[in-house]
């Protein structure tokens, strides 16, 4: 397939570009509606795609990603002898209109033809990652769904890890994962169309998204469905076995203690065991609204939250 005839939305603007994100699925929405991206999970996505997610702010790792992209294309370049392009639009699927992407680059001159060229960067704990020519799963799924866009055979990850080691995978299309991509797509886009929450994890990503989904409650009490007593019944087990997990652990700690007294680290065969002394300082609060209740009032902030529980009746 021509880039020349690769369908795009135009998006002049950064806000025309957030609101054409919100039409459809571009390459990192894939990996987490796939439950294989571990920053970000369906829920987030449905909530940005509904418009109930707040704006992302940039971080710095974001910020440097964006400055260092155009210094690893062509570095990618110069290693490999090929000819890259930035290809500025949104890209949609030629069929799948909800499947939209930015791709970094163009590889204009690939003996194959037209390539893909995704442009990343990591710190240096991450190295491993990237080891023996691998690639983080969510990045290669995040390039299946680009080569998915524009057709192509084959994609390239090129990756400047820790500012001073840079990397360069191919990823070859697999048609094969790019169907299983497809079904995840119109599965997940379905519940967007119809407002209805995707399936939930135990992450704490999506524990993080259910509040920002319902952060108020409406004082009513409703009947649940027949599979909430099995969830009910899961939180109580896993609450009671947190509660032996810690008995076990308070004894553990008296002993070693008692064994430690008024050293502060002990050694024995495979383990380190510290009970060190630390400082800290905190603000007095019943001090300080007892001396300066008008200080004390000046500075108190209420919060409202939505406490869960779960008891057996």
């Amino acid at each position: 397939m021509a880039t020349s005839r690769l369908p795009t939305i135009t998006t002049p603007t950064r806000a025309d570009w957030l609101a054409a994100r919100r039409q459809g699925l571009g390459g990192s929405d894939m990996a987490a509606i796939m439950g294989l991206n571990p920053y970000k999970t369906a829920l987030d996505v449905f909530l940005e795609k509904i418009g109930e997610a707040p704006e992302t702010p940039e971080t710095e790792a974001m910020y440097w990603g964006s400055q260092l992209e155009d210094l690893i294309a062509r570095e990618f370049a110069r290693r490999t002898g090929y000819k890259v392009q930035r290809r500025r639009a949104m890209l949609r699927h030629p069929t799948i209109p909800y499947l939209l992407g930015n791709v970094d680059r163009i590889v204009v001159n690939h003996p194959d033809g037209p390539a893909v060229l995704e442009c990343k960067t990591t710190h240096a704990n991450r190295r491993g990652d990237w080891a023996d020519g691998q690639a983080p799963v969510y990045y290669v799924v995040q390039l299946q769904h680009y080569l998915d866009l524009t057709g192509y055979r084959q994609g390239y990850l090129a990756v400047l890890i820790g500012g001073q080691e840079f990397r360069i995978v191919p990823v070859p299309r697999n048609d094969g994962l790019i169907a299983q991509m497809h079904d995840a797509a119109e599965a997940f886009w379905l519940c967007v169309e119809t407002r209805t929450p995707p399936v939930i994890d135990g992450s704490a990503a999506a524990a993080k998204a259910l509040q920002l989904l319902y952060p108020q409650g409406n004082g009513t009490a409703v009947d649940l469905p027949p599979e909430a007593a099995y969830w009910s019944a899961q939180w109580l087990q896993a609450q009671r076995q947190i509660a032996a997990a810690e008995a076990v652990q308070r004894e553990a700690s008296n002993h070693l203690k008692a064994l430690l007294g008024e050293a502060e680290r002990g050694r024995v065969a495979g383990y380190d065991i510290r009970w060190a002394v630390r400082t800290r300082k905190t603000v007095d609060t019943k001090a300080l609204k007892a001396a300066r209740p008008d200080v004390a009032a000046a500075f108190e902030r209420e919060t409202t939250y939505r406490e869960f529980t779960v008891k057996e009746v």
